[in-house]
């Protein structure tokens, strides 16, 4: 009776144990963590993009605009931009998700979460295209230092679709600028401000005919490649 009872208390003990063995081995692994201060580099396109609405009322409108729309008290990114929404006319805080594509400097991981604070119209900030991203870390997710739509001229070559360029890690964008193949067709001008047309017009960056703004010059990705090696 006794030996009965001695097998079948080690047989349960043997089934505790590979119970808690499965259960540990069965934890989602833990996302690798970036330390601070930290930057990213990459070519990459926008996976997903939420949005949490500082209106509720609004939530509905934002449906066809991004993925998924939430309230703002549901939002746990980083507090700094939860503490600016409040105070400004800001109507919520913008979360995209961006793939890795092509690591080019820094840290890498798969993929990125960011979060933006957007203007007052709730107008999503990027697009579905490839771009040159370039992030810093900021406590559990990465803050955007850097995004230039990428697009290709007449032989395939990739140039940043920008009128704004700034720096990456000490490197100063607008020293890589050349010709471009041919013009590039931008949209209307009055995107941008007066100033800043003028200014590029006197540098020859741009032309502008029949109300179309076109980029003359550009950075072109290869050149940039180059730089970074």
């Amino acid at each position: 009776m006794k030996s009965s009872t001695l097998q079948l208390l080690c047989a349960s003990l043997i089934a505790l144990v590979v119970v808690i063995f499965t259960y540990i081995f069965k934890l989602p692994a833990k996302k690798p963590q970036a330390p601070e201060n930290t930057t990213t580099l990459f070519i990459g396109s926008k996976s997903s993009q939420n949005f949490y609405s500082k209106h509720p009322e609004y939530l509905q409108g934002h449906k066809n605009r991004y993925q998924n729309s939430f309230r703002l008290s549901q939002y746990q990114g980083p507090s700094s931009r939860l503490d600016f929404v409040k105070k400004s006319n800001s109507c919520g805080i913008q979360q995209s998700t961006f793939v890795n594509q092509e690591h080019l400097q820094g840290y890498q991981l798969p993929q990125y979460d960011t979060f933006t604070i957007s203007s007052e119209w709730c107008t999503p900030r990027f697009n579905a295209g490839k771009a040159l991203i370039f992030l810093s870390k900021e406590e559990d997710s990465w803050a955007i230092e850097g995004y230039y739509p990428l697009a290709q001229d007449s032989m395939g070559e990739l140039f940043l679709e920008s009128l704004y360029l700034g720096e990456i890690n000490g490197l100063q964008l607008n020293s890589f600028k050349s010709f471009l193949l041919e013009p590039h067709n931008y949209g209307s001008p009055s995107r941008f401000n007066e100033n800043k047309i003028q200014k590029e017009l006197i540098e020859n960056n741009i032309a502008v005919a029949n109300d179309t703004l076109f980029l003359k010059k550009g950075v072109y990705l290869k050149d940039l490649k180059a730089a970074l090696k």
